[in-house]
């Protein structure tokens, strides 16, 4: 199937989703989340499921996760998609003194968690964290990769801490914005120009293919996903583990 435009799922947001299952998301983030917000109405309508999206204002989260009574908590959502964008992690990197920059990654990984932790305390939602695309301010050159205090080393260091902490989160699940990044490259993901002007940090011509790992990664979690049945050449049906291992067919 043909990836739609970011056009054709502003069309679709507009349709009639009374037929379908209702998801109730809400999406926090230290960027702007308008357009990501559309985007992921526009998929639920390709994919046949009602987003109701609660989708808080700029750089709220951690206002909207402290506070047990603030509008995401009382919104109920099944899912929550925390938005973090490498632009806002590389103002944070600058900030951060000489001495300690060795250890931002360990730094911003357990503030992340902590965000997850609260949601965890205020609400049943699961989370749907993004992380981060690589990219190099080369103030170190290639000897950036194996600089323990340069941006590039400390980013690819945070999106694994993110994948390892993630997994002692039963309810996290990680958004692979760095692997969107690897298959389509950074121009096209990235548009420095709309962050500095409006704090968007995607270009609007990726959005949809943002908005389906969202989306499939929700899917996925509500157990609608596609199984396949494997045969053997000889019209045998196998039980268990799919191999030569003596299994007795069925």
């Amino acid at each position: 199937m043909k990836t739609p435009t970011f056009v054709d799922l502003k069309r679709n947001a507009k349709k009639d989703f009374s037929a379908f299952p209702v998801c109730r998301l809400g999406i926090i983030g230290d960027c702007a989340t308008q357009h990501i917000a559309l985007s992921l109405r526009g998929w639920g309508y390709e994919k046949e499921i009602n987003f109701e999206i609660f989708d808080s204002d700029y750089n709220q989260i951690d206002a909207q996760t402290m506070d047990p009574k603030s509008e995401l908590y009382e919104f109920s959502p099944e899912y929550v998609c925390v938005v973090n964008c490498t632009d806002k992690l590389y103002m944070s990197f600058c900030e951060t003194p000489l001495d300690m920059r060795s250890s931002f990654a360990e730094n911003a990984c357990e503030r992340m968690a902590a965000v997850w932790s609260r949601i965890s305390a205020n609400s049943n939602a699961r989370i749907i964290q993004f992380n981060f695309p690589v990219w190099d301010d080369r103030i170190f050159g290639d000897f950036g990769a194996k600089t323990s205090d340069s941006f590039v080393f400390q980013t690819r260091k945070l999106n694994m801490m993110l994948a390892e902490k993630s997994s002692l989160f039963k309810n996290v699940f990680v958004c692979d914005i760095e692997g969107i990044q690897s298959r389509v490259g950074e121009s096209a993901l990235r548009d420095q120009k709309m962050f500095c002007i409006a704090k968007m940090p995607f270009r609007t011509d990726i959005l949809p293919v943002i908005a389906q790992n969202v989306t499939e990664t929700v899917l996925a979690a509500r157990g609608k996903i596609k199984k396949c049945i494997v045969l053997d050449l000889d019209n045998t049906l196998w039980g268990g583990v799919v191999g030569d291992d003596g299994t007795d067919g069925i």
